[in-house]
């Protein structure tokens, strides 16, 4: 996996004042989430990241049943204040939608903690993938301060549901999938692909309640991300449509 090499990092812990001099990669681009990935950056991150995935496939314990529960009461507490902002991207059918969300959220995160768990990026979308400006050619990624074990799936999804306008999303997401499953064969991991299809769309879907976290600190946002997050909240709620047409808000 290529992440660009750091040559200082340092903390004053009492000013908290910081420097971080990475290499730099003038040749390369980070992906525009605006206008939305191509299928064939989005190729290259599923195999990439597949490689960082594989190396810890099956060694990180899954949440606990008290984390899960945790974060289903954080998300609970979250959703009415943070309608505020996300309200406006809803149809009347999503509403219904997002209560059955809520209703269900400790059995979602149930499900991703079944999923094979490994050392995830945590953060994964376009922006924080740097990309050689030619078709197929390397890529850097960068933003690691959010890492975490979990659901290996969720790096995937939630590049592409986020990265990848929704049409485009629908139309290659089964063969960017496959390729990760392929990828991780590589590596001597077997992932089934019946269950990895199941543990995505679930990751997927997953991304509404990315938005309702995240949207918590709409107060605080600069201009430049709320314009953003008009972007990428549509995307999130399209996602928890296909979950639901899928069947996993029955």
């Amino acid at each position: 996996m290529h992440v660009p090499h750091c040559y200082r990092a340092d903390l004053d812990a009492t000013t908290h004042a910081h420097v971080l001099l990475l290499e730099d990669l003038p040749e390369f681009a980070p992906g525009d989430l605006r206008r939305g990935l191509t299928v064939d950056e989005a190729q290259r991150f599923v195999r990439q990241i597949a490689g960082l995935h594989a190396s810890r496939w099956g060694l990180e314990a899954p949440p606990s049943s008290a984390e899960t529960e945790r974060y289903r009461d954080f998300y609970r507490s979250q959703v009415e204040s943070s309608m505020g902002f996300l309200g406006q991207f809803l149809e009347v059918d999503d509403h219904a939608l997002v209560d059955r969300f809520g209703r269900q959220v400790l059995e979602w995160l149930r499900r991703l903690a079944a999923a094979p768990q490994t050392l995830n990026h945590g953060d994964a979308h376009g922006a924080n993938v740097l990309f050689e400006p030619v078709e197929g050619g390397d890529l850097a990624i960068i933003d690691w301060q959010g890492w975490r074990t979990g659901a290996g799936i969720l790096d995937v999804a939630r590049f592409l549901t986020l990265s990848l306008p929704s049409d485009v999303r629908r139309e290659a997401e089964a063969g960017l999938v496959a390729s990760y499953v392929a990828a991780l064969a590589e590596g001597g991991v077997e992932y089934p692909s019946e269950q990895a299809w199941a543990d995505y769309r679930a990751g997927s879907g997953w991304q509404w309640g990315w938005a309702v976290n995240f949207s918590r600190h709409a107060s605080t946002w600069s201009d430049d991300t709320r314009d953003l997050m008009h972007t990428l909240v549509p995307r999130a709620v399209e996602a928890l449509r296909d979950a639901a047409r899928s069947g996993l808000l029955d």
